[in-house]
């Protein structure tokens, strides 16, 4: 979700910005009807498939946005390089997964005004 956010207000923007996502917890490769059905709700539309973090060669970015700190320390772990840490950036924000579509627009107008401050 957040990177759809962040690609969608860097275009409207006319930013040189580009994002990408992969997921911590990738079991297989569905998308969260929840994340489809909020980010339409704002005409983002999308056919994005989710994919492992473990399959990203994570040294091509200059920044690493997660959602908290239990994500970051994961993400160290998982990915267990030692310069990672220097690239993560906490966004503060908690999943929705599990806890419902309003959780999930709740997100998503949280992760809108974290992306329209950093490309601003």
């Amino acid at each position: 979700m957040a990177a759809e956010i962040a690609n969608s207000i860097a275009k409207k923007r006319m930013a040189d910005y580009s994002f990408d996502s992969a997921g911590l917890a990738v079991i297989d490769k569905t998308r969260d009807n929840n994340t489809v059905q909020v980010l339409e709700e704002m005409g983002i539309f999308t056919s994005y498939t989710p994919k492992p973090v473990q399959n990203v060669n994570v040294d091509r970015y200059e920044q690493i946005h997660v959602m908290n700190q239990r994500q970051k320390f994961t993400l160290c772990s998982v990915l267990n390089r030692e310069n990672i840490m220097d690239k993560i950036v906490v966004l503060g924000v908690e999943t929705p997964f599990t806890q419902g579509i309003d959780a999930y627009r709740q997100c998503r107008d949280r992760l809108v005004g974290i992306y329209e401050a950093f490309l601003a």
